[in-house]
């Protein structure tokens, strides 16, 4: 049996290469579609899960509330992992750690190095990185030891065993590689090359400090433990240690940190969902062309249908056989598919960032691989197996076909599906392009454009002015400043501030920056009121600039030369000097905070330069020779404010993309979808067709008919997309506290852009049956 079936599906799919060709490619290209998608939201959901006890750990969040605003941060004191190992016994092992930068040289070899993580001894026992060499258990516990990743190792010392060898730090500190561990997988948040121990980055007086936050805090629970309990454990311990009511602590686990913020939200669950939701819809649609396809040609297996009944056939056999044939034509598009997807790697991976493979070993991947195969083969196979089943022998070998009521408004529903979703990613790449403009357009209160900046190493710290003055010497460098943050950085939130006439005693939340003379000017930040700061005046030292939402939050009238401390214990009683215009100091997800700007050196990080637009080489070239005079052991890493400020959006950036490149894909199945139920059309109406030309219609008036019908269908696909992709592109948009607006143009481009692929692809069936010689079709009436 299931040979006759085999033979019957392959002489088929010689004799009808056409239709088996256009089957196959719609069925293929679905596949990559949803391969290719599948394979990124796996990856997204795989992050930090190799981790051998990855259920069991969870970082550890300060939630503040203060009113009604509820804000969430990950960044903790130092002695609170200690401590929570010691005080909460739902706790097996806790560590802190903290990002950290700085020179490694190893002989003739210096590499300034971004990604050094400062950690303490339980670091490796909570996080199962792979050693090559040396113990995870007292990698860390020796002061000025070193771990390295295996590709850093390489990086310096080549085929050598780095074990026991020095790297200078900082050209001060010497530090001995005490272990090797493997590359860490790119499905981690934790990218470090380099590990030090905290101890020996820790000041002496911030050991024992709650209240200075820098480290990030994670937790190894005991095996069957509701994290959600231990979150009260916590906050009664913390509020012990740090007097201030608006702090609790939450845990948040590992899994899911990738893809939510410390308050549970992210954009990244909701790509994911969303993307999940495409692939599945990607794939429905080319089990959709291949129903449509497959009940067009009805008529030409009728007969086919009626002798095997004849001869003995009964209903669930030819239910199998198409089945069985469509099971096949899944398995040739799965292998075509296949060879697609390996081709499009190098592009799929440049587009998401990522690096994706299929892998082939992975039994687990297989299994999914052939589970798909099998669902969209029989998914694709059960109406038209359904449909040319139900057939009567007696009446189809006499040539009579009743219409299939059902059957036509039900492909007209599938095809207005597709369009329908293919409607709305047009609609939505559009808003998203939109917005990514209007991004780059606004108004940011700064000058982000010919902005250079560099960090501050030691030696120009130590000779800044001297530096200065000789970058200022070349014609196209205009400015020159320092401060702690970039004027696109999140920038540091002192929380419980407080100030004369305040009228609650709750405190509030502001950004802070220490900058220099020379910020305000360099920055294009634009004064309200007051002055900046200038080296004219000493006092500065100890004074004040506010943006107009902090002056707005304290209800301040005629603020400038009124006194303000920031800190009553250990803060500098200064005078409001100046208050600049509102700014976006955080990405344009966020609204204007309240934000001070103080003079204090010791936090100086970054140096920005403003050079002209014109010739910006040799001003790069001048600041490169200024640096290696003052700074020759450093680098001179330079970068972009304004290249910094694109970064800021690259996820939206890629899920544009992203959009545009499945959009088309759905686009060009939902063509095939036309074009089979096109082919049908024209099938079932040649006889009509025959005696409309008979009569005298012209082959533009016979176009004109059968186009007709899917334009209306394509309109009625605008109809229905266009309210869900406003209210998702609104929801989408919501996330930003400045956006573009939803205009009607974007909405009426989709519907033409649809419009003319449907009468396009409609087009080629409804010319061939409008020059179709008519006695061909009347010939045996």
């Amino acid at each position: 049996m299931f040979k006759n079936f085999y033979k019957v599906a392959v002489r088929n799919l010689v004799h009808h290469k056409g239709y088996s060709i256009i089957s196959i490619a719609g069925l293929a290209v679905g596949m990559v579609g949803f391969i290719l998608i599948m394979l990124w939201v796996q990856h997204e959901l795989s992050y930090d899960r190799f981790h051998r006890y990855a259920d069991r750990i969870y970082r550890v969040n300060k939630r503040f509330q203060m009113g009604t605003e509820v804000s969430f941060n990950p960044v903790t004191p130092y002695p609170l992992a200690s401590t929570i190992e010691m005080q909460i016994p739902d706790v097996a092992l806790a560590t802190k750690f903290a990002s950290y930068g700085g020179l490694c040289r190893y002989k003739e070899k210096t590499f300034s190095e971004n990604d050094i993580c400062t950690a303490d001894t339980s670091f490796f026992k909570v996080f199962s990185f792979q050693f090559i060499a040396g113990n995870r258990h007292t990698a860390l516990a020796e002061p000025h030891s070193m771990v390295m990743s295996k590709s850093t190792a390489h990086k310096y010392f080549g085929d050598n065993d780095p074990i026991g060898k020095t790297v200078l730090f900082n050209n001060t500190d010497q530090y001995t590689v005490a272990a090797v561990i493997e590359d860490i997988p790119d499905n981690s948040d934790l990218q470090y090359s380099i590990f030090l121990p905290i101890s020996d980055i820790a000041g002496p007086d911030e050991v024992e400090n709650w209240y200075s936050h820098w480290v990030f805090t994670y937790v190894l629970l005991h095996e069957n433990i509701d994290h959600l309990e231990t979150n009260s454990k916590l906050t009664a311990m913390i509020k012990d240690h740090i007097d201030n009511e608006i702090i609790s602590l939450t845990l948040q686990p590992l899994t899911e940190i990738h893809l939510q913020s410390a308050d549970g939200e992210g954009e990244g669950s909701k790509y994911v969902t969303f993307f999940s939701i495409i692939a599945i819809f990607i794939l429905a649609i080319a089990c959709i062309n291949y129903m449509n396809l497959a009940t067009a040609r009805s008529s030409k297996r009728a007969k086919e249908v009626g002798l095997r009944k004849v001869v003995g056939a009964n209903k669930m056999q030819i239910i199998r056989q198409f089945i069985g044939e469509s099971i096949l034509f899944s398995i040739i598009a799965m292998l075509i598919a296949f060879f697609l997807v390996e081709l499009l790697f190098p592009i799929f991976n440049s587009l998401t960032g990522k690096q994706l493979t299929l892998r082939y070993t992975d039994y687990k991947l297989l299994l999914s691989l052939f589970a798909i195969v099998l669902v969209t083969g029989i998914i694709s196979g059960v109406y038209p197996a359904l449909f040319l089943s139900s057939f009567q022998p007696v009446r189809v070998l006499k040539g009579i076909f009743g219409r299939d009521r059902f059957g036509a408004a039900f492909r007209k529903i599938l095809v207005t599906v597709q369009f329908s979703l293919s409607i709305m990613l047009i609609i939505s790449t559009g808003i998203i392009y939109s917005q990514l403009k209007y991004i780059n357009n606004k108004d940011l209160g700064y000058n982000k454009d010919n902005v250079v900046y560099l960090p501050i190493v030691k030696d120009i710290k130590n000779n800044y002015a001297a530096f200065k003055r000789e970058l200022l010497q070349h014609n196209g460098i205009t400015n020159v400043a320092r401060a702690s943050e970039l004027p696109t950085d999140t920038w540091a939130i002192m929380r419980g501030i407080t100030w004369e006439g305040k009228a609650s005693d709750e405190g509030a939340a502001f950004g802070v920056a220490a900058i220099d003379a020379d910020y305000i000017e360099t920055a294009g930040i634009e004064m309200a009121d007051g002055r900046p700061f200038s080296e004219k005046f000493p006092a500065d030292s100890a004074n004040y600039i506010f943006n107009q939402k902090a002056i707005e939050v304290m209800g301040l009238k005629d603020p400038v030369g009124k006194r303000f401390v920031l800190d009553e214990e250990d803060g500098q009683e200064g005078t409001i000097v100046g208050v600049v215009k509102n700014f976006n100091f955080l990405p344009l997800t966020y609204d204007i905070e309240p934000m001070i700007m103080l003079i204090y050196p010791g936090f100086f990080r970054k140096i920005i330069i403003r050079i002209k637009g014109e010739n910006i080489s040799n001003s790069i070239k001048h600041i490169e020779e200024v640096w290696k005079t003052f700074a020759p052991d450093f680098p001179c890493e330079y970068h972009f404010l304004d290249k910094r400020f694109e970064r800021l959006y690259t996820d939206e950036r890629r899920a544009s993309q992203i959009f545009s490149y499945f959009g088309v894909i759905a686009i060009l199945i939902s063509c095939l979808g036309l074009f089979g139920l096109a082919s049908f059309t024209a099938e079932q109406r040649t006889k009509e067709i025959g005696v409309r030309k008979t009569l005298g219609a012209s082959v533009s008036s016979v176009i004109l008919l059968l186009n007709k019908d899917f334009t209306k269908w394509v309109l009625i696909s605008n109809v229905i997309a266009w309210p869900i992709a406003y209210y998702a592109m609104s929801k989408w948009l919501q996330n930003f506290a400045y956006h573009t607006k939803i205009g009607i143009e974007i909405f009426l481009l989709s519907a033409v852009i649809a419009l003319i692929i449907a009468v396009s692809t409609v087009s080629f069936q409804s010319i061939k049956a409008a020059f179709a010689n008519p006695v061909d079709s009347l010939r045996y009436e």
